[in-house]
């Protein structure tokens, strides 16, 4: 997930994108594009041998050609999208704004509708009636997001297996099914230990579940579903994003080029140095075994020693980076401005802009 300046880019494509008195975003289709990869877009994943992107105003992506044609996918929401996951080819999640949670069943060609904040209410309205009256805390916390209303963003989600997804968002939300997202469980009662904090990343390493958040929230499972264990993290400020190594470990990036490492599926953590002080939004495991990572400034930092140190690659985007994903021979990145591509071709890097093709507007 990316950092403040991505979230306010996010806003203002938002505000723009809904005129006075249109329907609920989450009821309005996403609007066509004349150049989809020129969009603000804020997740990238591969689907098989294919590339899927999604961002604001409901902007579903997809290339053929490893990024160097898109087209945009119909999307029956235009809130903004945040984060997208695939479990194979074919079957994939995409989550974002209001709750919503979509899915698609033929690679990211087309999508419907899972779920969403309205009925993540109705699902904590009949959990609160059924939690006992002696657990005040998951009450309260229930509570207040059924007071807060249908509005809190989902900011990761996580395909474990074609019938396991979970995804996490705002205000410590976890939203887990365990049917391929044909009913969904809200379950705050695994996050007591984030305190009501933004989670903004979850991965999946050996049988453990690490979670990465706000204000310095690290934690981890022992098993899943289960509740999470909190993690005491060498740096108090917000990690955006987790990425694996190649050893096994795992790497929590975020505020301020601040990085964190750990060796022990998340139960101790030390402190990192990326030579950056820019907020880092982006990670990424290239199948070489070496490790990215993007940043607010458009640097691209890379590890080839599992992340004990990292260097800057000699090439720059000319925006923030929100995501990252490997192309044969090279990198895609996605931010503010749409796509970009980067050839890893060499030691040395160089940019190249991507050509750009979507579906023109009727």
């Amino acid at each position: 997930m990316a950092g403040a300046l991505l979230a306010l880019s996010v806003t203002i494509a938002q505000a723009a994108a809904e005129p006075p008195g249109s329907l609920d975003p989450l009821d309005r289709p996403a609007l066509l594009m004349k150049e989809p990869a020129r969009n603000v877009l804020l997740s990238i994943t591969a689907a098989g041998k294919r590339l899927v992107a999604v961002g604001a105003g409901g902007a579903i992506l997809h290339s053929e050609d490893q990024g160097s044609t898109w087209l945009q996918a119909p999307c029956p929401t235009s809130v903004t999208l945040t984060s997208v996951a695939f479990v194979d080819s074919s079957i994939g999640w995409a989550v974002g704004h209001s709750g919503v949670i979509l899915v698609t069943h033929d690679g990211g060609i087309s999508w419907s509708r899972q779920f969403d904040g309205r009925l993540m209410l109705a699902a904590l309205e009949r959990q609160l009636s059924e939690t006992p009256t002696s657990n005040e805390a998951q009450r309260n916390a229930m509570q207040q997001m059924i007071d807060d209303g249908p509005d809190k963003p989902l900011l990761e989600v996580l395909a474990l297996s074609p019938r396991r997804v979970l995804a996490v968002g705002a205000y410590g939300l976890l939203l887990l099914s365990e049917d391929a997202g044909s009913h969904w469980s809200v379950r705050l009662d695994l996050t007591a230990a984030a305190k009501g904090k933004h989670l903004y990343a979850v991965r999946s390493l050996q049988k453990t579940m690490i979670f990465a958040g706000e204000a310095g929230t690290l934690g981890r499972t022992n098993g899943f579903p289960a509740e999470i264990v909190a993690s005491t993290a060498p740096y108090t400020g917000s990690f955006f994003g987790l990425v694996s190594t190649p050893g096994g470990g795992i790497i929590a990036y975020g505020l301020r080029g601040h990085a964190v490492a750990s060796t022990d599926a998340g139960r101790t953590w030390s402190a990192l140095d990326t030579g950056v002080t820019t907020s880092i939004n982006a990670g990424l495991l290239l199948s070489d075994g070496r490790i990215l990572l993007g940043t607010d400034t458009g640097a691209i930092l890379m590890s080839q020693d599992s992340g004990r140190t990292f260097r800057p690659l000699p090439a720059t985007i000319p925006e923030p980076v929100s995501g990252l994903a490997e192309t044969v021979g090279g990198l895609i990145a996605v931010g503010p401005r749409g796509v970009a591509h980067l050839s890893l071709s060499s030691d040395r890097p160089d940019l190249r802009p991507g050509s750009i093709e979507g579906l023109h507007a009727p």
